[in-house]
């Protein structure tokens, strides 16, 4: 290829740059102009979102403790649009939300009535959750006994308890939007219970997302009980009462630094549940209150927990080989967290 050598004067290369500098000039005046037209019909269609925050456990469970909220303004988030159609045959525009989180906790449990007076434990609880299209999910692994302490009330115990909350949105599923009134979002909701030694429990049914007076986005979901293994107890392998388990996740003050305090919890009422012996309840009751003080990559917080009849077994009934079952009352926990994502 041949290449041809082209000199240019000093007055030839000043009357180049100044015509760059209009053609530039003029450019961004166009772009300008472009831009505020696009804003003008971005506003005027634009609907407003709502923004899903992760809920952690003690933090929620979400269950969730959502989802530990569900949610919870330490994990990554952003909202994708979908174009969806009404039923009137309308345009409407949804959001669906895609974020993840994960993070371990090192956990102190202070006089919690948990039966056989499992009360003082300190564990470590690795907690993740996220959405992504219609699966919303929340969970927790918790390891207890940490440090092999025998004055740890769970020393030579379970060592193990996994709690896993899959949601499937059927708003999502149909790309409908069924909102109404105060509920935002529709839910297949499931749950797992599963201990390390002869615990395991499923749940399912209809849940929500609805829209409260300051506290914002609460989860509210209610299960029907399947136990599958409850430690060889009359009712394994059958349908045994039902769940309604609610969890919220409200930032309240947020520092100059960008941390923020919340309040964050979740009530579980289990009701209708087989009384199949004397020391058995029909219902339980577990009502979490939380306040944390979040940043990036760290979380303090105390928590007071109400227990009532837990885990069904009732209040006062005789342990064999002595002593009374102590499962109703308020026990606190106290935590650190490190996030990981």
């Amino acid at each position: 290829m041949k290449y041809q050598k082209i000199t240019l004067s000093l007055a030839g290369l000043t009357s180049l740059f100044a015509a760059g500098i209009n053609y530039a000039n003029d450019a961004k005046t166009v772009e300008d102009a472009d831009n505020q037209t696009t804003t003008v019909v971005s506003n005027t269609q634009s609907d407003s979102a709502t923004e899903k925050t992760a809920a952690t456990h003690a933090v929620t469970p979400i269950n969730d403790k959502a989802d530990k909220a569900e949610m919870q303004s330490k994990s990554t988030k952003a909202e994708k649009d979908n174009k969806t159609k009404k039923s009137d045959g309308s345009d409407q525009t949804i959001y669906n939300q895609y974020y993840n989180f994960l993070q371990f906790n090192l956990m102190r449990s202070e006089n919690a009535r948990l039966p056989y007076h499992a009360a003082d434990t300190t564990y470590l609880e690795m907690e993740f959750g996220g959405r992504s299209g219609f699966v919303d999910l929340y969970g927790y692994l918790d390891v207890f006994d940490i440090f092999n302490q025998r004055s740890d009330d769970r020393h030579d115990g379970d060592n193990m308890f996994f709690k896993i909350q899959p949601r499937f949105s059927i708003n999502d599923i149909l790309h409908k939007d069924l909102s109404i009134g105060p509920i935002k979002e529709w839910y297949v909701s499931t749950l797992a219970e599963v201990g390390d030694r002869q615990l395991f429990n499923v749940y399912i049914g209809p849940g929500v997302d609805v829209e409260v007076p300051w506290l914002g986005k609460v989860g509210v979901n209610l299960y029907a009980r399947y136990v599958r293994e409850n430690y060889g107890a009359p009712n394994e392998n059958t349908w045994d009462g039902y769940k309604l388990a609610t969890n919220w996740f409200k930032p309240f003050y947020t520092f100059g630094n960008g941390s923020f305090l919340s309040y964050q919890g979740y009530f579980d009422y289990t009701f209708g549940m087989d009384k199949y012996d004397a020391t058995r309840s029909s219902y339980s009751i577990e009502w979490f209150n939380g306040l944390y003080w979040h940043s990036k990559r760290f979380a303090v917080g105390y928590g007071l927990k109400y227990f009532g009849n837990m885990t069904g077994i009732k209040d006062g009934s005789p342990i064999n080989g002595g002593g009374v079952q102590n499962t109703t009352g308020w026990g606190q926990y106290f935590d650190i967290s490190y996030v990981f994502a």
